[in-house]
C-alpha cells in the first residue's frame, strides 16, 4: 500500500466492487443481446446553406426592413418539421410510394420527422445571418433515405421563398388598408371643427391658436390686487408704529424721534422750532388748520386714488387722466388759503407771547404726529376700498374667463386629434411610396451545398451497444453501492467524525498487532511482566500504538513544568467494546514514564478489569473505602511503573450507581487530588448504563474513547449529547483500533502503514463482544452492597509511597496532609 490516501468516492468503489461488478457485466450482456436483435440502418446526408440577404438602401422602408427570423438550427428544425413543409415534401418525392415506407401521408410525415436530424455542418460556421445545416435521415432502405433528404430539402426552399413574398404582400396591404381609413375620418374631424371655430365665442390669432380675451383681464387684476395688498400691509404695520409710540413714550418728541423714519421724508424738529418766533403764531396756524387739513385729507385720497388707477389702466386712460386734473384743483386751493392765511397774520398786530423751547417742541411734535397718523389712517381706508372694488372687478373677470375654458378645451382635442390622424395618414403615404422602390430584400434563401446521395451503413454497432450496455449496468452497481453505504450510518474520515460530534480529535490509535512474547537485548532469559499484554507501554515503547498515545499525553501536560489543566480525568467509550480500559491503563503509563505521579481508579463496579491488566492480586478496591472497610492508602497498590498506582474496583457491588453517587466518592477524590499528578478514572460506557454520568461531575475533563464500528455514528452522537447536558469539560475523542474491519478502512489506509498495523488481526480488550444487556446483567449476582459510611474516606496508617504522610482527624472527618 502506498502512502498517499485513497479518496472516499474510490474507497467506496473498493469496498462495494462485488455488486458493481456484477451490474457491469450484466449490462455488457444486455447490450451484446441488444446488438444481436437490431437491423441494419442507412444514413443519407445533405448540405443545405440558409443565409439572410439584406441591403441597406437608407430609404427606412418598413417594407424594406422585413426580414426572416435568424437562421439558427432550432429555428430551421422547427420549419422544416412543420406540417405544411413535411407534406410537401411527401409529394414532391412521392415518398408514399417505397416499400419501406407508410402508405398514408400522416404515416409518413411521423415517420420522417422522427428519423430526421439537424446539426451544424461545420462547428463555428453558424451565425446570425448565415448558417451551413447537415441535414441527414436515418432508415432501413437507403434508396428510401437518400429521397427523403432531397425531398425535404426542395420543399423548405419553395417554403422559405413563398413566406417572404406572402409577408411583404401581408405588410403592403396593411399600410393601404390602414391608408383607407384614415382619410374618411380625418375629414369628417377637420368638417366639425370649421363649425366649431364659427360658433364658440374665442379670439384666434393669426397662428392660428385660440385666446381667452378675459384671461388677460384676470391677470392684470391679480396684478394690481397683489400691489394694494402689500401696499395696505406695509401701511397697517406704520399706523400700528406710531400709535404704539405714541402710547408708550413719555411725550410726543420721544415718539416722533422713534417713528421719524417711518415717516415720508425727513421731519426736522429743531428747524421747525427755531422758526418758530411767538406762541400766539402758533396757536394761530393750528386753529386756521382746520380748513387746511381737509383739502390735504382730499389731496391725500386723491393720491391713493391716482397710484391705484394708474397701475390697473394705462397712463392715457380717462379715469386717470380725471383723477389727476381733481388733485391739480386741490393743490391749487390749499395753496391759495396758505397765502390768505399768512397775509392776515402780518395784517394783524398781536402781542406776541413767547413759551419755553421744549413746549414748542412738545406742540410742533404733537401737531405733525397727528396729522400723519390721520393722514396714514385715511389714506389705509381708501386704499381698502379699492381693494373691494378690484375684488369685485376680479370675479367678475374670473367668471367669464372660467365660462370659456371648455371651448379652449374643445378647441385643443380638435386639434390634437387632427394632428394625430395627419401624422398617421403621412407616415403610411410615405411607406407605401417607398414599397414601390425596387430595392426590397428578398429574405432568406436556401442554397443546397451538397444533395444527399445514396445512403451509407451505420448501424448497429456492437462497440456502442456493449459501451452502453457497461456504463448503464456501471451506474446502477455505483448507484447500488450508494444507496449500502448510506444505509451503514458509519464514519468514514477523520474529517466526517470531526464535524459531526463537534469535539477535537485527540489521536488515532492504530491496530495493536499482539506478541506472545519479547526478550530484551542484553539478556539470555526471557523477560517476564505481571501487567497483561495490553499495556503496550511495558512491552512495546516504541511501537506506533505507544507514540500515538504520547501525544494525548503532551495535550494534557501541555507544558511538563507545570501541572496538566485537568487532574482528574473521566475515561469513558460509546458502548462495550472500544477499548477505553486499555486506552486507561497504557495512557497512564505513558504519563507515569515521565516522572509524573499517576493513579488509575478503576469505578468500572460492574465489570473491572484494571486489576487484571497490571496483574493486582490484591482483593481490596474502591467499594471497600467507600465502605469504610478501609483506607485508600490499603486499597491503592503501586504498580510495576514507578509512579503509577492503581485503586481497583474491589468487591462488586449490587448498587454500583448509588455507590458512585455517595458523598464519600467526592471526599475520596479530593483528599488523592493532594497526593498525585493525574487520576484517571475508567467508568463504564456511556449509552451502557448511568454510571459514567455520576462520575462526570467529579472529573475536570471527559476523554472519549471510540471505535468506528457499523452505525457508529447515531450511538456516538448519542453519546456526546449526554455528555453535554451534564455541562462538563470534554477533552476530546481518541479513536481506538484503526483499521480492525472494512468499517474504518478509511483510517486504516491513513495510518495502517504508519504505524504498522494490518486489518483483521485485532487485539480486543475490555467489553468486545457484550452488549448493553449482558452489561446490565453484570450486577444481578451480586450480593455486596455498598451504603457508605458517611464520613470522608481517609488513609488508616501510611501515606502512599512514603510521599507525604497522613493524619486522621476524626472530628470533622478530614484528612490533613503534611509533608515529610
Amino acid at each position: 500500500m502506498n502512502n498517499s490516501q485513497s479518496s472516499p468516492l474510490a474507497d467506496v468503489f473498493w469496498r462495494r466492487k462485488g455488486p458493481i461488478l456484477f451490474f457491469f457485466l450484466c449490462g455488457l450482456g444486455a447490450g451484446y443481446y441488444y446488438f444481436t436483435t437490431q437491423n441494419e440502418i442507412f444514413r443519407a446526408t445533405a448540405v443545405i446553406e440558409v443565409a439572410e440577404n439584406r441591403v441597406d438602401t437608407g430609404t427606412n422602408s418598413a417594407v424594406e426592413k422585413i426580414a426572416d427570423a435568424a437562421p439558427s438550427i432550432g429555428f430551421i428544425k422547427a420549419e422544416i418539421t412543420s406540417d405544411e413543409v413535411m407534406m410537401a415534401a411527401v409529394k414532391i418525392g412521392q415518398l408514399t410510394a417505397f416499400d419501406k415506407s407508410p402508405a398514408d401521408l400522416e404515416g409518413t410525415v411521423a415517420m420522417i420527422r422522427s428519423r430526421l436530424e439537424l446539426s451544424p455542418a461545420v462547428s463555428g460556421a453558424e451565425n446570425k445571418e448565415r448558417a451551413m445545416v447537415l441535414v441527414s435521415f436515418v432508415c432501413e432502405d437507403p434508396t428510401l433515405s437518400s429521397a427523403v433528404i432531397n425531398s425535404v430539402v426542395e420543399a423548405y426552399r419553395v417554403y422559405v421563398n413563398n413566406r417572404h413574398r406572402s409577408t411583404v404582400g401581408e405588410v403592403v396591404g396593411f399600410f393601404r388598408d390602414g391608408r383607407d381609413t384614415i382619410v374618411p375620418k380625418l375629414e369628417e374631424l377637420e368638417a366639425e371643427y370649421s363649425k366649431f371655430r364659427a360658433t364658440a365665442p374665442l379670439e384666434w390669432n393669426s397662428s392660428g391658436d385660440a385666446i381667452n380675451p378675459f384671461r388677460d383681464r384676470v391677470v392684470q387684476l391679480e396684478e394690481s390686487l397683489q400691489k394694494l395688498g402689500t401696499e395696505d400691509r406695509q401701511l397697517a404695520n406704520k399706523i400700528g408704529l406710531v400709535q404704539k409710540a405714541i402710547q408708550t413714550q413719555p411725550d410726543m418728541v420721544s415718539a416722533l424721534r422713534e417713528v421719524n423714519y417711518l415717516l415720508d421724508g425727513a421731519f426736522d424738529l429743531e428747524t421747525i422750532v427755531k422758526n418758530s418766533v411767538t406762541t400766539s403764531a402758533v396757536v394761530q396756524e393750528m386753529r386756521t388748520g382746520g380748513s387746511e387739513n381737509s383739502l390735504e385729507s382730499r389731496y391725500l385720497a386723491l393720491q391713493v386714488r391716482f397710484e391705484a388707477v394708474s397701475s390697473t389702466f394705462g397712463v392715457n386712460h380717462p379715469e386717470v387722466l380725471a383723477v389727476k386734473k381733481e388733485m391739480q384743483i386741490v393743490r391749487q386751493a390749499i395753496d391759495s388759503l396758505r397765502k390768505n392765511e399768512a397775509e392776515k397774520r402780518v395784517a394783524d398786530d398781536q402781542p406776541i407771547a413767547t413759551v419755553s423751547l421744549a413746549e414748542k417742541r412738545e406742540e410742533v411734535a404733537q401737531k405733525y404726529l397727528t396729522d400723519q397718523l390721520t393722514g396714514m389712517i385715511g389714506k389705509r381706508a381708501l386704499l381698502l376700498d379699492e381693494i373691494e372694488s378690484l375684488k369685485t372687478d376680479l370675479e367678475t373677470a374670473r367668471q367669464r374667463a372660467h365660462s370659456l375654458v371648455a371651448f379652449e378645451n374643445d378647441n385643443s382635442a380638435f386639434q390634437r386629434q387632427i394632428e394625430r390622424y395627419q401624422g398617421m395618414l403621412d407616415s403610411l403615404d410615405g411607406q407605401l411610396e417607398k414599397a414601390d422602390l425596387p430595392t426590397i430584400n428578398s429574405g432568406l434563401s436556401v442554397r443546397v451545398l451538397r444533395p444527399a446521395g445514396s445512403g451509407q451503413l451505420v448501424g448497429p454497432q456492437m462497440g456502442r451497444d456493449l459501451a452502453m450496455g457497461g456504463i448503464i449496468g456501471l451506474l446502477v452497481g455505483s448507484l447500488l453501492g450508494f444507496v449500502i453505504e448510506w444505509s451503514e450510518r458509519t464514519f468514514r474520515s477523520p474529517d466526517e467524525l470531526d464535524a459531526s460530534l463537534g469535539v477535537a480529535i485527540l489521536t488515532h490509535l492504530p491496530l495493536v498487532m499482539m506478541q506472545k512474547s519479547r526478550k530484551k537485548k542484553g539478556k539470555d532469559k526471557e523477560e517476564s511482566f505481571k501487567a497483561d499484554a495490553s499495556v503496550r507501554v511495558l512491552y512495546d515503547p516504541h511501537s506506533p500504538f505507544v507514540e500515538a498515545l504520547r501525544g494525548v499525553r503532551n495535550q494534557l501536560f501541555t507544558s511538563f513544568n507545570r501541572k496538566s489543566d485537568y487532574q482528574v480525568v473521566q475515561v469513558t467509550s460509546v458502548i462495550p467494546g472500544d477499548g477505553k480500559s486499555t486506552v486507561t491503563a497504557n495512557l497512564a503509563a505513558s504519563i507515569a514514564s515521565v516522572h509524573r505521579r499517576v493513579l488509575v481508579i478503576d469505578a468500572d463496579l460492574r465489570k473491572p478489569v484494571q486489576r487484571k491488566l497490571f496483574g493486582i492480586e490484591q482483593e481490596l478496591g474502591l467499594s471497600d473505602v467507600l465502605n469504610g472497610v478501609c483506607g485508600f492508602d490499603e486499597a491503592v497498590v503501586e504498580s510495576e511503573i514507578a509512579g503509577l498506582y492503581v485503586l481497583p474496583a474491589g468487591k462488586l457491588p449490587s448498587n454500583p450507581a448509588e455507590a458512585l453517587a455517595l458523598p464519600e466518592f467526592g471526599y475520596l477524590l479530593d483528599d488523592l487530588r493532594l497526593q498525585f499528578d493525574i487520576i484517571f478514572i475508567d467508568t463504564p460506557p456511556m449509552l451502557a448504563v448511568s454510571d459514567p454520568s455520576v462520575v462526570a461531575g467529579h472529573a475536570d475533563g471527559v476523554l472519549f474513547v471510540m471505535r468506528i464500528t457499523r452505525n457508529v455514528k447515531p450511538t456516538a452522537k448519542r453519546a456526546m449529547h449526554i455528555l453535554r447536558s451534564l455541562n462538563v469539560n470534554i477533552i476530546g475523542v481518541v479513536v481506538n483500533a484503526i483499521g480492525e474491519s472494512s468499517y474504518s478502512i478509511n483510517y486504516a489506509n491513513a495510518w495502517s502503514e504508519t504505524y504498522g498495523g494490518q486489518p483483521g488481526g485485532e487485539y480486543s480488550f475490555g467489553y468486545y463482544g457484550y452488549g448493553s444487556e449482558k452489561y446490565l446483567d453484570a450486577t444481578k449476582r451480586q450480593t455486596m452492597v455498598v451504603t457508605g459510611t458517611g464520613a470522608r474516606p481517609r488513609a488508616r496508617t501510611r501515606a502512599i509511597n512514603g510521599r507525604e504522610s497522613a493524619e486522621v482527624a476524626s472530628t470533622d472527618n478530614a484528612v490533613s496532609i503534611t509533608k515529610e
